[in-house]
């Protein structure tokens, strides 16, 4: 069975098994990628990274804080022009708020199949994200950093249900 699947598999038996409202806000957003900014230059890689991603929020009993936890799978198109599947766990903390316009923090553990030409290349990864959002909508912003001198990965999210 590829790696992938197993991800979304165990992503959403996750999801399933801490089925909780967050407060007040919807559990499920979907996330489109769009754009990697590579900070090593090379002319063959692909920046054009689209691919979609579910996300489920959990509230936080355990802290009692406001921030959330949060599970996600997906798939995209790597610099490679292939596909790379990943799913993953996480934190996300509110920073800073003022007139509905939000900035939150995240950091989260990772699986990921890069899905690289001709070669398995998987990696469990820890990631820093960055988050601008207002309303049910965010810009995310995600850090690699054992990639080629670094990547910045941007994509779109929208809370439902």
């Amino acid at each position: 069975m590829k790696n992938w699947l197993l991800c979304f598999v165990l992503g959403i038996a996750a999801s399933t098994a801490w089925a909780q409202e967050s407060a007040g806000k919807s559990p499920w957003a979907v996330d489109v990628f769009i754009h990697a900014d590579h900070f090593h230059k090379n002319s063959r890689l692909n920046e054009r990274n689209w691919g979609l991603g579910i996300k489920r929020y959990f509230a936080d009993d355990l802290f009692h804080s406001r921030g959330e936890f949060f599970g996600e799978v997906g798939c995209l198109r790597n610099s490679q022009k292939g596909k790379a599947c990943f799913g993953g766990a996480g934190y996300t903390y509110p920073l800073f708020e003022m007139n509905g316009i939000r900035v939150s923090g995240s950091i989260a553990e990772v699986y990921v199949d890069y899905g690289a030409k001709g070669k398995s290349a998987t990696a469990t990864t820890t990631l820093p994200f960055l988050s601008f959002g207002y309303g049910r909508w965010d810009l995310n912003t995600v850090y690699f950093s054992k990639h080629d001198g670094g990547l910045l990965l941007f994509s779109a999210q929208r809370r439902f249900w």
